[in-house]
């Protein structure tokens, strides 16, 4: 059953509804990874825009299905086959670059993790909302306070031996904090 733009089974496994994302997300990456060529297409800013684009498409109702993504491996395989191309095209690196590299590069954190932190945001955020005690400024500590959060967590992903592209993990796992803060350079297809 589709509800509100979420599939939603009897168990609340959501399989379909992960199945549903990925295929659109696909779709949309596809489609406007034909508009942006890695040689002489447009810079980083722009494509982080884009990946901006896709990962609203992706991330649409996360506090809902959050917990169910972190429990299945196979929706986690799925959608990260996604954050590689998307990881990919932001950074307009070769096909063969591996996706916790590409998604470093790219400053695109785990997906699991994302939702994770989405899901925290919005109950924090509801929670203060039941009390009355709700403003504006306190969304955005919960959003920052949740961001530092979700790059102490990747942090310690990125310290797992057994990643891929370990090399690269190594060279700007320490310097997270300025790598995905970093207003200056762009990754390009020869950089990356």
């Amino acid at each position: 059953m589709k509800y509100l733009g979420i599939y939603i089974d009897s168990r609340w496994s959501f399989t379909d509804h992960f199945a549903y994302v990925e295929t659109k997300v696909a779709k949309v990456t596809r489609a406007l990874g034909r508009l942006m060529p890695n040689l002489r297409g447009p810079g980083e800013r722009k494509r982080q825009l884009f990946a901006g684009v896709v990962k609203s498409v992706l991330f649409y109702g996360a506090p809902v299905w959050s917990n169910a993504f972190q429990a299945s491996k196979r929706a986690q395989r799925s959608l990260r086959r996604v954050q590689r191309t998307l990881a990919i095209r932001v950074i307009s690196a070769y096909r063969t670059v591996l996706c916790d590299a590409a998604s470093l590069l790219a400053r695109i954190p785990p997906l699991f993790m994302v939702a994770a932190m989405r899901k925290r945001v919005f109950e924090r955020s509801s929670d203060l909302k039941r009390r009355d005690d709700w403003t504006r400024g306190d969304a955005v500590e919960i959003r920052n306070a949740e961001h530092l959060i979700l790059v102490r967590q990747w942090e310690l992903y990125l310290q797992n031996p057994r990643l891929w592209g370990l090399r690269t993990l190594r060279a700007v796992g320490p310097k997270l904090d300025e790598w995905l803060a970093r207003r200056w350079g762009s990754m390009g297809y020869h950089l990356s």
